[in-house]
């Protein structure tokens, strides 16, 4: 589908699998070429594009030029709220749409996933890991402020972002909704749900 006046096209590679995408116009013109292995819709002028699969990631305008270099380890899929999501190496940062960075994550050993921002707050899910092989035991979630500091503790099994100034969240036993404080405005106890 057509975001932003562009679509996401992808054309498999002689003799090869693998598809490379690149965008067509309204006309059907291709604009922008098929070199990117992961393309995502236009949103607010950019794309985050991946040219490499396994290759960093970064974030390209409507004349398929960079605006944000192809050095990023991990990306959000699209800016929301004028910030998104980057990671290099270990360094895990929230950059607004001129590359500037408005602050890190504040959550020790980080490894985990940021969502989009919504009012104010993005949803945020670190994993536990445990074992010789550090294998996946579990996930905290809650939120954090555009800055990277957590705003909602992170003591929730899955969270769904804020809209309306409320959140869908569980809490073991407990599903409900949190207000922007974390504070229950509506819950039930003893659900059985996945």
């Amino acid at each position: 589908s057509f975001s932003e006046g562009y679509c996401v096209v992808d054309v498999a590679t002689s003799g090869d699998s693998d598809e490379l995408s690149g965008y067509i116009d309204r006309s059907g013109e291709i604009v922008i070429p098929d070199e990117f292995t992961i393309a995502n819709d236009f949103s607010g002028g950019l794309a985050r594009v991946q040219r490499d699969r396994n290759g960093p990631f970064g974030f390209i305008g409507y004349d398929g030029s960079p605006r944000f270099a192809l050095e990023f380890d991990d990306a959000a899929a699209q800016f929301s709220e004028g910030v998104a999501y980057f990671r290099k190496g270990e360094e895990h940062m929230i950059l607004d749409r001129d590359g500037t960075r408005i602050g890190g994550i504040d959550i020790p050993s980080f490894d985990g996933h940021i969502g989009s921002f919504s009012e104010g707050l993005a949803d945020v899910a670190v994993s536990e890991r445990s074992g010789l092989f550090r294998r996946r035991v579990s996930d905290r979630c809650g939120f954090v402020r555009p800055n990277g500091e957590v705003a909602i503790p992170l003591k929730f099994d899955w969270v769904f972002p804020f809209e309306h100034g409320l959140a869908r969240v569980r809490e073991g036993k407990t599903v409900g909704y949190i207000d922007h404080d974390g504070d229950y405005v509506w819950s039930t106890r003893d659900w059985e749900g996945y």
